[in-house]
């Protein structure tokens, strides 16, 4: 059988029947790959009927015929039997949180039961014909099936569930008007204005959003999912000590629930509270133990504390958990470089490589590393596949340079240099690094005034209160680089000049 991108509705009536009968019964599952709902699973969890959680449908190996025109046949066969059927209410649905990926698994090992409501079962059929439909390109159909959507008082939930789905469909202003008709019907009911708050968040309309989510608390001050997602808008917004008091409140009224204090430290973490980010990581790793990125936050957390052997115990438990993601790698080899433990540094940095190898830093860390230990021709080929990946990023020219400079490849180092003033024009560093390069070459009217240039920079930026190393992305190396060279080198110039 030929592999297929056909969507079934994957629908068992009486527990025998599969109405996409044009499929074999012993379908292999190909992959589930959906943005879904797993950042804020908690949107469904409260509806009053359990019904399906993602309109994506599965993607399957065995699939006869023409694709589409198929699939409709199937969504009105099943529309059929579910009006005619009296007790055709049992439904197997996929289920899927979101975000998995599954192969080789038998469909129906996958299959969650469902009680639902005739009615429902019918609008769910035409739906699933409407997305068909639109597929091919049919739009006329897609109105008259759109004709059959009723709204009906008695079945909000579930027509609310439809305004979630459009999440995956990439049709988020129309799941505000799904939003909006529910409100409409039911106005008491916090779940719509809660659902018609996430709408706007995933369209960046983050004050629209809090607006949302403070009705949905009004008319229920005791859900702590309507906190957590205003506090989620809120960070958005970078207001982070508003977004804590968001989480806190969550908290209070939930206290199980790891997503709250992992959101909370991310509010403390952007405010460099580091020390309370790390103690409310613990309290998440606590309640879920599982979770790889809360260990590498805490870990990111314990760096910037400058606690680095603990720092790399939470890169290695993130990395055990998964094993796959290059970030933990990376930070761990980070951590490494800073205890100068660069062979163990550049191992890891290796690793980070071999699963992302398009990331810049990656080999201008690898390359520090290697500059570290000698290995000047190795560092230089890491600094010039930084360069090649961010080719306007002035520091890793200057790295560069520094290299050459090692090696005694001057004029090569003059023109890394050049570029990096180029870029940069205002930056101390490469005015030093430069000055160093003229100063061996026996040009020394260009050394000072390239030192004259860094001093002044230096002394301008000191006054108004600038000169930390973040205006220009410098690290405590490289300030004090700055400093012993204008106040070492800078003055033997001065001195054998008789200035």
């Amino acid at each position: 059988m030929p592999e297929g991108d056909c969507y079934c509705s994957s629908i068992i009536f009486n527990g025998n029947i599969l109405i996409s009968g044009k499929f074999s019964r012993n379908l292999w599952l190909y992959s589930i790959d959906i943005d879904s709902f797993s950042t804020i699973p908690y949107e469904f969890k409260y509806n009053k009927r359990k019904i399906l959680i993602n309109a994506e449908r599965l993607y399957l190996i065995e699939c006869p015929g023409s694709i589409y025109e198929s699939e409709i046949g199937s969504y009105s066969n099943w529309r059929r039997i579910a009006e005619s059927e009296i007790n055709s209410d049992l439904v197997f649905s996929s289920y899927n949180k979101g975000g998995i990926y599954i192969s080789n698994i038998y469909a129906s090992d996958k299959y969650y039961f469902f009680n639902l409501d005739q009615k429902i079962i019918i609008n769910i059929a035409y739906y699933d014909r409407n997305i068909a439909l639109r597929r091919v390109g049919k739009k006329i159909e897609v109105i008259n099936c759109n004709v059959n959507f009723k709204l009906d008082s008695n079945y909000l939930d579930e027509w609310s569930l439809k305004g979630n789905t459009l999440k995956t469909l990439g049709e988020k202003l129309e799941k505000i008007k799904y939003c909006d008709e529910f409100i409409k019907l039911n106005p008491n009911n916090p779940i719509y204005y809660n659902n018609k708050g996430c709408a706007f968040n995933d369209l960046k309309r983050y004050l629209e959003a809090i607006e949302c989510y403070d009705e949905a608390i009004k008319l229920d001050p005791n859900n702590p999912i309507c906190y957590c997602n205003k506090g989620f808008a809120l960070l958005d917004l970078e207001r982070y000590l508003e977004a804590i008091e968001c989480y806190e409140e969550a908290i209070k009224l939930n206290p199980n629930d790891a997503i709250y204090y992992y959101n909370k430290s991310n509010a403390l973490f952007y405010l460099k509270r580091y020390l309370e980010a790390t103690e409310c990581y613990e309290e998440a790793i606590k309640l879920n133990p599982n979770d790889a990125i809360c260990y590498y936050n805490k870990g990111s957390a314990l760096f910037y504390l400058k606690r680095y052997l603990e720092a790399i115990e939470c890169y290695d438990e993130a990395i055990k958990l998964n094993p796959n993601d290059a970030i933990y790698y990376y930070n761990k080899g980070n951590a490494l470089s800073y205890l100068k433990r660069y062979l163990e540094a550049v191992e890891c940095f290796n690793e980070a490589i071999k699963l992302n190898p398009d990331h810049a830093n990656v080999y201008y860390y690898k390359g520090y590393s290697l500059n570290k230990l000698g290995r000047y021709s190795e560092a230089l080929e890491s600094y010039e596949k930084a360069i090649k990946i961010n080719p306007n990023n002035a520091y890793f020219y200057n790295c560069k340079g520094d290299t050459l400079y090692a090696l005694e490849r001057y004029q090569e180092a003059m023109q890394c240099y050049n570029k990096a003033i180029e870029l940069v024009p205002n930056n101390p560093l490469y005015f030093c690094s430069r000055a160093r390069v003229f100063n061996s070459l026996r040009q020394e009217e260009a050394a000072l005034q390239d030192f004259n240039r860094a001093y002044n920079l230096k002394q301008e930026n000191e006054v108004s209160g600038v000169f930390t190393g973040d205006e220009w992305n410098l690290s405590e190396e490289g300030i004090k680089f700055i400093n012993d060279v204008l106040g070492r080198d800078r003055i033997e110039l001065l001195q054998k000049m008789h200035i």
